[in-house]
């Protein structure tokens, strides 16, 4: 729902609205009923009769211009009235979505994560604060690094956190375009092996140090995103748009990236380790160096499109 214009407008409107009416009875009238076609008025009652119709009609048509004025005033206040209802609801389900974040019961968690995904959808004043809360909330429960800062060593494993996967499930449903500008979306530092991310949209998010090994990336646009150190081992990034993404230092090892599209990404200290690049296109891509153009590093066809070699 859109935001409703503000009471100033409204306030504008009512003014509007009553000096209309002043105008419709007190002045127009008189402004358009020419005098001189009733001159005889004054002796004739039949040409008096036609003034004072020709008058009423006037007034009649102004009555009826307010009228539309008032249904429009009247439908703004009706929308600001049912707009702050909706704001004041969507309040208590983030207040109450935080409390059970909280709690112990991991049940009760997931449907929190839910409930701050619907908040975050309903609406783009508290959108950025859920996907905040959201991240903050899979670094306590979900970390990928040690206190010290340093990765943890995670293991593949068959299934999926339930609260990474529901994370997992509000960032792909989420309305991206209400992102701000700064700060990123912060996402730093999480684990979220295996999690079903494909078709998400990440774009410009910042991801150091995710573990996202075995995770489904496939059509995500992760175009602008910071992944430096970020685990990528064994993940589907099939025809992900990757333009511009800072992955240095990160983990590629066994990942698929048929398709992918990695433009002006910075490669620069990338682990490769048969890392499948068919038909991805790689130009402009900053460092990646002519060693690792090997099928131990990195499978590729003659699809795949490379940095020109430089001169």
């Amino acid at each position: 729902m859109r935001r409703p214009p503000p009471l100033l407008v409204v306030y504008s409107f009512v003014a509007i609205a009553f000096a209309s009416a002043a105008l419709a009875f007190f002045v127009l009238p008189g402004q358009l009923v020419n005098n001189v076609r009733f001159k005889d008025a004054s002796t004739n009652v039949a040409t008096e009769e036609k003034r004072l119709k020709a008058r009423h009609d006037v007034r009649t048509v102004g009555v009826q211009l307010v009228g539309a004025l008032a249904l429009i005033v009247g439908a703004a206040l009706t929308w600001r009235s049912v707009w702050l209802t909706r704001e004041g609801q969507i309040s208590d389900r983030l207040a109450t979505a935080m409390l059970q974040l909280g709690g112990s019961d991991a049940t009760q968690r997931v449907a929190a994560i839910h409930a701050l995904g619907r908040a975050a959808r309903d609406s783009s004043n508290d959108h950025a604060a859920a996907m905040a809360l959201l991240g903050e909330h899979l670094r306590a429960v979900a970390s990928a690094v040690d206190e010290d800062g340093k990765p943890r060593e995670l293991d593949s494993r068959r299934g999926v956190d339930p609260e990474v996967q529901a994370v997992a499930m509000v960032l792909r449903a989420r309305r991206s375009r209400w992102d701000p500008k700064e700060p990123r979306l912060n996402f730093t530092s999480i684990d979220f092996r295996n999690a079903p991310l494909q078709g998400v949209d990440l774009r410009r998010a910042n991801l150091r140090q995710s573990n996202f090994r075995g995770a489904f990336l496939s059509d995500a646009n992760l175009s602008g995103t910071w992944l430096d150190s970020a685990t990528l081992k064994s993940a589907n990034l099939q025809r992900s748009n990757l333009k511009r993404a800072t992955l240095t230092g990160a983990d590629l090892s066994f990942a698929h990236a048929e398709g992918a599209y990695l433009c002006a990404a910075d490669l620069d200290e990338v682990i490769w380790a048969h890392t499948e690049f068919y038909g991805a296109n790689l130009r402009k891509a900053k460092g990646l160096h002519e060693s690792v153009r090997n099928p131990k590093f990195i499978a590729s066809d003659t699809q795949t499109k490379w940095p020109r070699a430089k001169k």
